[in-house]
Parts: C-alpha cells; sequence; structure tokens
C-alpha cells in the first residue's frame, strides 16, 4: 500500500502513458513477443516497470520475456510479482462491485490482470454516464470451467485524475468530464471500438447527433465485429418512430452472439420475443432464451437486465405483464437493486403491489443487503422523518462505500448540526469533498460557497469558488450554473476563466428553459448592464411578466427600483409599495421587510405600524435577518408602550446574531441593552460596532452611531420613532 501510494502521489500521467510503448515494441503485430525483441528492449521494458510499476499488462510481459529466454528461476520470481500484483489490485473483493472497481492504468492491464487471475475475457463496455463523470469500464469474462459470466468492474479515469492532481485545476470534478473526451477522442482515433462507442453514446446523450446518426454509427460498429455495439443496437431499433427494417437488421447482426452462448445477447433476444419482433419468436422464444441467460448470468441479473430494457422503454401510467413479473423474479432471487427498482415503480403508482409488497419494505431489503443506493435513500427517508438515531448508523452503512449521496447527506449534518448530529467543519469540509468527487453536484455548489465566504473553514478564493461551481453546473446543478453566472457578472478583474458576457450568456441559456432565477438575474443584468448593454426597458417588461407569474422575488426588484429611481425611473414610493405587497404575498422575505419599513414609516401609504410588526415577526421567523433587525430596534428604541419590548428585542437580536454577523446588528443589540438599563454592555457592545463598521456604512450611519454611543455613557437609552 506504501508503494501504492507513492506511485499515485510521485508518478505523473503522462510518464505513465508513454511507458506503454515498450508493449508495441516488443510485440508490433500482436502474435506475442519474440526472444530476440525482449533482449534488445530489455532496459526498455526495466524503465517502463519502474515507471508504471502497477501495471499487469507490463507484468506479465516480463514473465513471457524470462520464458522466451529460458531463465526459468527468473520466470518463477516474475510470476511471483505477477500474483502478487493480481492479488493486490483485487484484494477485498475489488471488481466484483461497481463501487469497488479494480484501478489500473489502461484497457490493456484489465485484459492482462484477468489472463493472469484464470479468467477468459469476452467483451468490455465503457459505462457512459457514471455519476461520478468517470468512465467506468466492464469486462464480462468467465473462468474455463463455468458458463457463468462476471461482471469485473474498472476503473481508469480515477487513477489518470490522481496521477494529475498536481495541477491545480485537476481535482475539479469538472476536469474529469474533459479527460474522458479526451481520452475516447484519441481512443476511437486508433480504432477502440468501444471507446467509439462510448463517444457515440455520450453524444446522442448531449442530443449532439440524432437517434439515427447513432443507429447508423452503431451499426457499423456491430458490423465490424462488436459484440457490445450488437446488444446495444436493437433497443435503440425499438424506439418509437426508428424504422422497421432497423430492427430486421439489428436481429440478424445480434444472434450470432447468443448462439456463441452470450448471455448479454439472449437477454436482448428475449427481449426482442416479448416485444414480438418479427423472426424473434414468440413467448416461447422469450421464456427460452431467458432460461439460457439465467444459466450464464449471477442469480438474478437475466432477469433484471430483461426487466430494465422492457420497462425502461414503456411508457404506459401502469405496467404490468413480463418485465414486471421478471423484476419480482430478481427480487425473490435477492438481487437488491431489484427490490430498490420495485419499490419505486410501487411508490410512484406504476406497478400495483400484492403479496405484502411495499415500497417500505424493499427498500429496507435492499439497505439490509447492503446496497448503497438503498442505504442512502431509506436513510434519507428517516432524517426527514426525524428518525435520527435510526438514520445515521444507515447513512453511514453507505458512506463505507463511498456514495455520493450518503457522504453529502452526512456532510450537511455535521455542517448544519440540526439534524441529530454535532456541528463539525472539518468534517464537514472532508465529506464534502469526498462527495463530490463521487459526483454530488449539491457538494460541488456547497464547496464553491464556502469559497466565495469563507466558510468550512476555508480562506475566500474566487477561483477556488469558479472551479467548484462550474463542476456542480456541468454535474447538472443549475442553483451553480446561477450563482458561477452571478460571479462572472461581478467579476471585471480577468482573474477568472470567465467575464460578465459570458455570466451573461449562462443565464440567457438557462433562461430559455424556464428557470426563474435566471430570468430574475437576467432582467437585473440588463437593467444594470452588466454582461450586456443595458436595457432597462427590457429588465421591467422581464421583471412585470415575472411579478404576473407569481414570482415574489420579481415585485421585491420592481419595488426596489421604483423606490430607489433605478435604471433611469423616477422615484415612486407609492408603486414601489405595491409592488412589495405584491411580493409579501407571494412569500418573499426581502418583500415582507420592505413592505414592513414602508409601513411602519408611513412611506407610499398611510401608517400602519400593527401591520409592520406583523410582516416582520413573519419574515424574521422565515429566518430573514434583516426583519429581525429591524424588528429588534423597534421593540428597544420606540417610545409606543404597545411596540416597546425591550426583552423581547434583546432575545431576537441574539438569535439574529447566532447566524449573523455585523456592525448594524451589534448597534442594535446595544440598544436594546440599554433598554434594559445595561449601559455598560450597551456600551461596550456600541464601541464593538463603531469598530465594525465597514464601507456599506456611510458617514452619516457611522455620525449616528457614535451619537448612541455618547448617550449610553451618559445613561440614557435611545429613542426613535
Amino acid at each position: 500500500m506504501v508503494e501504492w501510494d507513492r506511485f499515485v502521489d510521485e508518478a505523473r500521467l503522462e510518464e505513465v502513458t508513454r511507458s506503454y510503448a515498450v508493449l508495441t515494441e516488443l510485440d508490433p503485430d500482436g502474435s506475442g513477443p519474440s526472444a530476440e525483441r525482449c533482449a534488445a528492449h530489455e532496459g526498455l521494458l526495466g524503465e517502463a516497470r519502474r515507471i508504471n510499476p502497477f501495471s499487469p499488462a507490463l507484468q506479465t510481459l516480463a514473465v513471457d520475456c524470462a520464458r522466451l529466454a529460458g531463465r526459468e528461476a527468473l520466470m518463477a520470481a516474475e510470476r511471483t510479482r505477477l500474483d502478487a500484483l493480481v492479488a493486490f489490485l483485487m484484494a477485498d473483493g475489488r471488481g466484483t462491485l461497481p463501487w469497488r472497481p479494480i484501478t489500473v492504468p489502461a484497457e490493456i492491464d484489465s485484459a492482462a490482470l484477468l489472463a493472469a487471475a484464470g479468467y477468459e475475457g469476452l467483451y468490455g463496455r465503457y459505462v457512459v454516464g457514471a455519476a461520478d463523470g468517470g468512465l467506468p469500464f466492464i469486462v464480462f469474462a468467465r473462468r474455463p470451467d463455468s458458463l457463468v459470466e462476471s461482471r469485473i468492474h474498472f476503473d481508469f479515469v480515477g487513477l489518470w485524475q490522481g496521477l494529475e492532481r498536481k495541477a491545480p485545476e485537476v481535482r475539479f470534478p469538472a476536469y474529469r468530464i474533459g479527460m474522458v473526451d479526451h481520452y475516447l477522442e484519441g481512443a476511437a482515433a486508433v480504432g477502440n471500438g468501444e471507446a467509439e462507442l462510448a463517444q457515440i453514446t455520450r453524444a446522442l446523450g448531449r442530443k449532439d447527433i440524432t437517434l439515427a446518426e447513432a443507429i447508423g454509427r452503431i451499426e457499423a460498429l456491430a458490423l465490424a465485429g462488436s459484440a457490445t455495439a450488437a446488444f446495444e443496437l436493437l433497443p435503440l431499433c425499438l424506439v418509437d418512430g426508428i424504422d422497421e427494417d432497423c430492427a430486421q437488421n439489428a436481429l440478424g447482426l445480434l444472434r450470432p452472439w447468443a448462439e456463441r452462448g452470450h448471455a448479454e445477447a439472449m437477454v436482448v433476444l428475449a427481449h426482442a420475443a416479448w416485444r414480438r419482433i418479427e423472426g424473434a419468436g414468440g413467448r416461447s422464444a422469450m421464456r427460452l432464451w431467458l432460461a439460457r441467460a439465467r444459466e450464464r448470468m449471477p442469480e438474478g441479473e437475466a432477469d433484471l437486465a430483461f426487466a430494465e430494457l422492457g420497462l425502461g422503454q414503456d411508457r404506459r401510467p401502469r405496467l404490468s405483464g413480463e418485465p414486471v413479473e421478471a423484476l419480482r423474479r430478481a427480487v425473490k432471487a435477492s438481487e437488491p437493486s431489484a427490490a430498490l427498482v420495485l419499490a419505486q415503480l410501487i411508490r410512484s403508482g406504476r406497478v400495483r403491489a400484492r403479496n405484502g409488497e411495499s415500497g417500505d419494505r424493499l427498500v429496507r431489503r435492499a439497505a439490509r443487503a447492503g446496497f448503497p443506493d438503498a442505504q442512502a435513500q431509506l436513510g434519507l427517508e428517516l432524517l426527514r422523518a426525524q428518525r435520527y438515531a435510526e438514520a445515521w448508523p444507515i447513512v453511514e452503512q453507505a458512506v463505507a462505500s463511498n456514495h455520493g449521496a450518503a457522504l453529502a447527506l452526512m456532510a450537511v449534518g455535521h455542517d448544519s448540526g440540526k439534524v441529530g448530529l454535532p456541528v463539525d467543519p472539518v468534517r464537514a469540509l472532508d465529506l464534502y469533498q469526498r462527495a463530490a468527487d463521487r459526483g454530488n453536484a449539491g457538494a460541488m455548489r456547497r464547496l464553491g460557497r464556502a469559497r466565495l465566504r469563507g466558510e468550512l473553514g476555508l480562506t475566500v478564493d474566487l477561483r477556488e469558488a469558479e472551479g467548484w461551481l462550474l463542476s456542480g453546473a456541468l454535474f447538472g446543478s443549475e442553483r451553480a450554473a446561477i450563482e458561477l453566472a452571478e460571479i462572472y457578472l461581478e467579476d471585471a478583474s480577468g482573474g477568472l476563466l470567465g467575464g460578465p458576457a459570458d455570466g451573461y450568456a449562462m443565464l440567457a441559456h438557462l433562461a430559455s428553459d424556464g428557470l426563474v432565477r435566471a430570468r430574475l438575474q437576467m432582467a437585473l443584468a440588463l437593467l444594470e448592464g452588466k454582461g450586456v448593454d443595458a436595457n432597462p426597458k427590457a429588465a421591467l417588461d422581464l421583471l412585470q411578466r415575472l411579478e404576473d407569474e407569481g414570482v415574489g422575488a420579481a415585485a421585491f426588484r420592481l419595488g426596489q427600483i421604483h423606490e430607489f429611481a433605478l435604471g433611469g425611473m423616477a422615484a415612486d414610493m407609492e408603486r414601489a409599495r405595491g409592488h412589495y405587497q405584491k411580493g409579501a404575498a407571494a412569500g418573499d422575505v426581502d418583500a415582507m421587510d420592505f413592505l414592513a419599513r414602508a409601513q411602519y414609516h408611513g412611506r407610499g401609504g398611510p401608517r400602519e405600524r400593527t401591520a409592520a410588526i406583523a410582516g416582520w415577526m413573519s419574515a424574521a421567523e422565515r429566518g430573514h435577518p434583516g426583519s429581525g433587525n429591524n424588528l429588534a430596534w423597534v421593540r428597544c428604541s420606540s417610545r409606543d408602550p404597545a411596540i416597546r419590548d425591550a426583552v423581547a428585542g434583546t432575545r431576537l437580536i441574539s438569535s439574529v446574531l447566532e447566524r449573523s454577523r455585523g456592525a448594524n446588528l451589534d448597534d442594535t443589540l446595544a440598544a436594546c441593552l440599554a433598554a434594559s438599563g445595561q449601559f455598560d454592555q450597551a456600551i461596550a457592545r456600541q464601541r464593538q460596532a463603531l469598530a465594525g463598521a465597514d464601507a456599506s456604512i456611510d458617514e452619516a450611519g457611522r455620525a449616528a452611531m457614535a451619537e448612541r454611543l455618547a448617550a449610553y455613557e451618559r445613561g440614557e437609552a435611545w429613542f426613535e420613532d
């Protein structure tokens, strides 16, 4: 393990990649090395193994060269070293589960490792759309004395990223996506059919190519001999609207693989028979192919694969028939992922429960079987039910499997300290980072926000914030995308990858999908001319449409525009108050606060202090610090006995200070302390307020703070109405 850590820490990906050149030097045509070539390139092989000591392919070559040279003792030593390497890489069941892959540097190593471990490799497949943004590789293999196919899981990208972590940008998950694209492009260019298939699938998922284009390219790969392409072609041909000839061609390409004994091909043929594709046979053929597939796949896997094919293409609101029954057979065979799928279908109402089935029981069953997805889901459900003592041990089990959602859940628990876990920013930071590495976009966003605000023990760093928020956006977090756009709009220094124009473009793209917050921020950018030429009329039109749709934040912004004469508008407090009223009715806490200010002081309409107090109380209860501060201020500074309550004001502002900091809050607490006759404490707090006053408090505000300090020093409370 020490040697492995040193390898990951010290090796460079470029050097490791070059080390495989010796394989071509010793075996240029793929027929195997010769004694002459081994002798001629002995030094080159030794240097390659020094650089890349954990390559089964290079170690196997060393065994072959020792055998060809007739050096029995050396061959035995090299074979012992190869066996030890295989044992290390496959230790603790690595490779048998998707979340515990074997980590090797290259695809060629997977074939060498399995051969050394006594497996016969059948074919491989890259898994597109992995949660962590990587590119898992699955090899389907079997022992020579067994019909049962095993799925052996590998991870190349994780190691590549580890070898490149010395570069600052590499640690961000966004880098992994680019790394995968770069690898697939290069591998496909040199004739790697599985890489080309993965490239096509990624392009289809991104809508860079049409389904018809994807089918044409996959069919070409299948014709060239790719088993995986043949397996994937037929389900695509069964999508509505595809020419019927497509399915017939796919059937012809698929059948030979099934007849050779490949289980996945048998499952797809069973699916074709169930779909009544001409030439696939009927129900009897479906049952025959499924029965044969069950002999070649671990128990439950054939039925689950058949069920997923059928259910994935069935758009009916209520599901029934053979795929559902196959799913139930997989559950009965103790396939935990099948139990989770059935639970989701029952809960959604798409499958009718029977024989005591329930979503809760099935999720618990899958969790007890050690399935991390089920453990994370069950833990979340228990947390929502506030059953913290029961939830966290279950979440911890999924955390032990490095499950992204579970890691993020526990991180939030230690971050907030409100769900049965103690506040622990150090532990939360570690968990967020691990969750982000597993592809959790929420964790990426939180790390970005922490870098923006200097939280979780981190310093403020805009470049770091950009990296995390960009990663979160690429992994599907719309909130991260908007927050990144907001950073770009505000930054004109050129120190980031993007600038104001990029920020506006991001908002426009998100707004085109109807995202409310993006539309709102786009309006503000138009109003202020950030990233785009200022266009107050377009901004007002957009904000008005949003207000008409019931968006409280838009109504609040319209109120601000009319109150403070923004965007060339004339000040109109009456109109501003009307917009605040609409925003407050829609539940926007900023609008509630500003409406209460207008009501309390009688601006834009009559004085309505009772309504103002109620509005501030409502917003404060929802966690709005400004409303809490304003309510505490009037409680402690009003002469009206119906409003004044220094004890309640002190309690309220103290609560706000537990969550927020600022000179204005200290100023309010000082007023409350003075109102209670605690002048020494009031003086100390007011001095603290003056010392902490930043650029947001103007000269007049500082003078008012100083005037209040003088009053407290005279033993006088502060009154203001």
